[in-house]
């Protein structure tokens, strides 16, 4: 089997692929900023959150575009991934928006809780991708229960808020 008729290069499939290069150069410079701030001890952790950001959406890219650019059969091991870092890019994202500029001394339990529940999110995530894992090595395909969509839809309507 050659390695062409693993990647099917679509229009979304390059769409994701263009996205990916994008993020992934930003996540490269946050990065940057992080091991600067660090030589000249500053505290770095807006950066470090907005890095992390970056990096999980790039992931998340990287998936999705392997998920439309692998053949059909191949899209079953990169799906459930997917989720898993859209959650982690929603953690970061939302302890970056709590704590920019600062972090209001009023807010601080809520971004504790917030992360806690987001933590949860990610290791309910981690749960349903090990089952459909297991379920796909017996040769049964299982996608994400419909509740599992709640939590993410509240995490990005709160970011927003």
């Amino acid at each position: 089997m050659s390695a062409m008729s693993l990647l099917y290069l679509t229009p979304a499939s390059i769409g994701y692929l263009a996205q990916l290069i994008l993020v992934s150069a930003g996540a490269g410079y946050f990065w940057f900023l992080v091991g600067s701030s660090w030589q000249w001890e500053d505290e770095p952790l807006l950066t470090l959150l907005l890095a992390g950001a970056f990096s999980f959406f790039a992931a998340a890219t990287l998936l999705l575009f392997l998920n439309t650019a692998l053949r059909p059969d191949l899209t079953f091991y990169t799906m459930p991934l997917e989720s898993i870092a859209v959650v982690l890019f929603l953690a970061c994202l939302l302890q970056f928006a709590y704590r920019f500029p600062s972090l209001a001394p009023h807010q601080r339990r809520e971004a504790q809780v917030v992360l806690g529940l987001t933590i949860l999110d990610a290791l309910w995530e981690g749960a349903i991708a090990l089952h459909r894992y297991a379920m796909l090595t017996q040769g049964h395909v299982r996608y994400r229960p419909a509740v599992a969509d709640f939590p993410l839809a509240a995490a990005f309507l709160w970011v927003g808020i």
